[in-house]
């Protein structure tokens, strides 16, 4: 029976002639054959244990076993045919239904309820080309298709995916509903007139489509998934679960990712490769010709099948200012995975048009390009939402199955814990970063913005894979911030832990030793900073303020605090933090880096603290940044929940004065319902030196309420 249901006033815009009970028919042909994926939970992937063809024990990376698995599995299904592998997230506020009673359901039923997620769905259709000079599929063809089809499941369940289901009429049109976001009831031309794609619109949706369309990410994709070069040390994406995971995080709205793979028959493939080596060489394209060698001698090896290969994604944002902030993020996430893509202006009606199911087959040559079967697979997502878009940290048990721990909001929730802030404990070695890696990944796909001060680049690569930006101090002079400009509407209690912050600041500035601080000295500091600010606050200039200023705000005044305080040593030594010294940008910035709409941000410090000059003076001054940021009504709008972590914090630890500014963020962090997480060695890095630097780590500790070990 037919499923004929809205075809007349849709169906004329793309490839599609008919719905049919199980298969869709398209206007060039084809016959296509429709699935829904369902997909593992994986988390990461790790290398295994394998036998080779002599028996030998070797270590094998699941996420090859998977591609290999998939691509061969393909191939067994011979050439003629289209692979369109399409996964769509889409933002969800519904709270599902999730059985048990368990400590992990009521989380997740909590977690699902107080949140709008992404929700995941994949398909598969295959689309098999007409023969000959018939306009249709015959049915003795479109019989051995499927039971082809049949066989290629029967080879990837279990191995690749947990599951599937075929999709009936019904199911396709519903699928057309939720990929188009158009209205079915309207009227054709209604309907027609809503794909405004001269404006980049899909009814009330801005679209956007980035695409790639050659093979210079071949050899990347080749190195990094199908393990190929296990030696070079860069071998960061096998820790995650697919080559595009950055691009399933990095919207939260309606997105949709298309890996098209065309298997025509291999002397086509010869011979078009062929004519592009001659038109190369005629115009003297050598790079371009020593690539179609390569690709070439390959294919002649009879080593890989040789495909056409299509990559895309579509972003549909809500309105224009979302449009803007998805672009930018997005954008980020493709440069991270493949450096060079490209974004659709005139050929955006062909790429989204032939990107819906069933269409995959009319897409144009130079929407194409040729690249191995296995190479194509690899742009695969192999992993499902699932456990990953809740609350909580996802690490594996015994039986490597993903395992979510709730590790605050439920704790939270029933009064086990008062705040967010955290510490991680273990020697090296032990695996914290490894740990932390994990954890803040979790924070980061849970809607979470995430903070790392990292000193030794352990955290560059999962930055680089969650489209993040990470930010490495070579030197002074490239941090330029300032952290006397202070917002004068800030309430009474953060004035007070500002003026804290600034006093410890100006004592670190001055070069005294945590020891050598008098009460004199601190009670002189205080009361200059009050009349500073006091001046300026009635002169209406408090968001112009900065050390050069106060500086001669001191050198102007200087009699007037003598009497506690030596000014003129004071003077002297912090010349060198005006912008007359060496390190005149440090606390004279324009507070120019915006980081609000960075939701995975790492700052490296590992070349600043080897400077013992400055050291902690940048560590103080990039932790007032971030209270700071986490303070501002702009922050507070954005929704977002603040997760900082401290790498080697231990370090910082053996420098009480630092460990003073560890001390002002975690009380701010505890007000504010942020979450700071500080690494060390041994809790007893908190407990080592003066009776004041001991009385320094207990409040440390006493500031978070969960410690890991």
């Amino acid at each position: 029976m037919r499923n004929s249901k809205k075809k007349s006033d849709f169906y004329s815009a793309f490839n599609v002639l008919e719905v049919l009970d199980e298969n869709i028919a398209g206007k060039n042909g084809s016959v296509t054959l429709c699935a829904e994926l369902f997909l593992k939970d994986y988390h990461s992937f790790h290398l295994v244990e394998q036998f080779d063809e002599d028996g030998n024990r070797v270590l094998v990376s699941e996420l090859e076993n998977i591609i290999t698995t998939w691509s061969y599995a393909m191939a067994k299904q011979g050439i003629g045919l289209v692979w369109h592998k399409q996964d769509v997230f889409f933002p969800c506020t519904d709270n599902p239904e999730i059985p048990g009673v368990d400590y992990m359901s009521k989380a997740q039923k909590r977690y699902y309820s107080e949140h709008t997620f992404l929700k995941h769905r994949c398909f598969l259709f295959v689309t098999k080309l007409k023969k000959g000079i018939s306009p249709y599929v015959s049915g003795e063809e479109l019989k051995d298709f499927k039971d082809h089809l049949k066989s290629f499941f029967n080879a990837v369940e279990g191995s690749c995916i947990d599951g599937y289901k075929i999709m009936s009429g019904a199911d396709y049109i519903d699928y057309l509903r939720s990929i188009t976001a158009l209205d079915f009831s309207k009227k054709e031309k209604k309907i027609l007139r809503d794909m405004d794609f001269v404006n980049g619109k899909i009814g009330d949706f801005f679209l956007d489509t980035y695409y790639i369309n050659d093979n210079t990410q071949a050899r990347k994709v080749e190195s990094y998934c199908l393990n190929n070069d296990r030696d070079s040390g860069d071998d960061s994406i096998k820790s995650v679960n697919s080559y595009t995971f950055p691009l399933t995080f990095a919207v939260d709205t309606l997105h949709v990712i298309n890996n098209i793979i065309l298997v025509p028959a291999q002397a086509s493939v010869i011979g078009d490769v062929e004519a592009a080596q001659k038109a190369a060489a005629f115009v003297r394209k050598e790079e371009v010709v020593a690539e179609n060698k390569e690709y070439q001698n390959g294919l002649n090896d009879g080593l890989q099948m040789g495909v056409q290969h299509h990559f895309s994604v579509h972003v549909l944002s809500s309105d224009q200012q979302q449009r803007d902030l998805n672009r930018k993020r997005f954008e980020v996430a493709m440069d991270s995975v493949f450096g060079d893509f490209g974004k659709a202006t005139y050929n955006l009606s062909s790429l989204w048009l032939n990107t819906i199911g069933g269409g995959a087959s009319c897409l144009s040559k130079d929407d194409v390009y040729y690249t191995y079967l296995a190479i194509a697979s690899a742009y695969n997502n192999w992993e499902g939402m699932g456990d990953q878009m809740r609350k909580g940290i996802v690490l594996q048990d015994v039986q490597g199955a993903p395992l979510l721990l709730d590790l605050f909001d439920e704790p939270k929730r029933t009064g086990k814990i008062n705040n967010y802030n955290s510490i991680t404990v273990g020697p090296t070695g032990s695996g914290k970063s490894v740990t932390t890696n994990y954890y803040a990944t979790s924070q980061f796909i849970s809607g979470d913005k995430v903070v790392v001060i990292d000193m030794g680049r352990s955290y560059q690569k999962l930055c680089q894979m969650l489209g993040g930006r990470f930010i490495s101090y070579e030197k002074a002079e490239d941090l330029s911030l300032n952290p006397f400009c202070i917002n004068e509407k800030m309430d009474k209690e953060d004035w007070q832990n500002m003026k804290e912050f600034l006093i410890d600041l100006l004592f670190t500035c001055w070069g005294k030793k945590f020891d050598e601080r008098s009460a004199e000295e601190k009670a002189a500091f205080e009361e200059i900073l009050t009349d500073f600010y006091d001046l300026h606050r009635e002169k209406g200039d408090m968001g112009s303020l900065s050390f050069n200023i106060l500086y001669q705000f001191i050198q102007e005044n200087s009699r007037k605090y003598a009497e506690h305080l030596e000014v003129k040593k004071l003077l002297y030594v912090t010349r060198k933090y005006t912008t007359e010294g060496d390190y005149g940008t440090l606390l004279n910035g324009d507070n120019g880096l915006d980081i609000t709409h960075d939701n995975f941000v790492v700052f490296e410090m590992e070349r600043i603290f080897q400077n013992n000059a400055i050291k902690n003076i940048v560590i103080a001054v990039l932790l007032n940044f971030i209270t700071r940021m986490l303070m501002s009504a702009r922050f507070k709008r954005s929704g977002k929940l603040l997760r900082l972590h401290i790498d080697e914090a231990w370090r910082f630890m053996e420098e009480p004065e630092v460990g003073d500014f560890i001390r002002y963020a975690l009380k701010t962090f505890r007000k504010l319902g942020a979450g700071a997480n500080i690494i060390v060695q041994s809790i007893g890095d908190f407990f080592q030196g003066s009776a004041k630097q001991v009385a320094l780590g207990e409040t440390i500790v006493d500031s978070a309420d969960t410690i890991f070990h």
